[in-house]
Parts: C-alpha cells; structure tokens; sequence
C-alpha cells in the first residue's frame, strides 16, 4: 500500500512574493566563513569559551585549554587575523 503525500502546512500566500536576496554581502559572507573555520577545532573553541568568562593571560590559557602547546602561536596567529 503507497503512503500518501503528507500536504503542506503552508500556502502561497504565506510566503513573499518575488527572489529573496540575501541581508548581507559576499565580503561578509567569506569573513563568517573564515571566522568558523578558525573556531573549527575543539581546543579552539575551548579557547573561545575561557575568553567568553573575561580577559585571560597567555599562560592561563595555556594551562587550562588543555592542548599540547605545540600549535598554540599558529593557532593565536590565525585567531589575530
């Protein structure tokens, strides 16, 4: 036995006429990108989360972001940027 098609909740007259555009630009866009490619690691966003709490030093971080060490000044070049 075929399932039926479930009907949609929504009407014509319940979306805008005409394309959408985009509320921001294309230089925009790339920045949001390159910012969550940047956060894209666990130890950074572990970083993120320490800095969310209020100003840190360096070896604060360091001791309780719980990386290595070994990437920490590419890893703060890349967050500079």
């Amino acid at each position: 036995m075929a399932r039926a098609t479930p009907k949609p909740e929504c009407g014509p007259a319940d979306h805008r006429a005409g394309p959408r555009h985009l509320p921001v630009g294309p230089e925009a866009l790339e920045r949001a990108a390159a910012i969550f490619r940047a956060l894209g690691e666990v130890p950074r966003l572990r970083l993120l989360a320490l800095l969310s709490q209020g100003p840190s030093c360096v070896s604060g971080l360091a001791g309780a972001g719980g990386g290595g060490g070994g990437r920490g000044g590419r890893g703060r070049r890349r967050l500079d940027s």
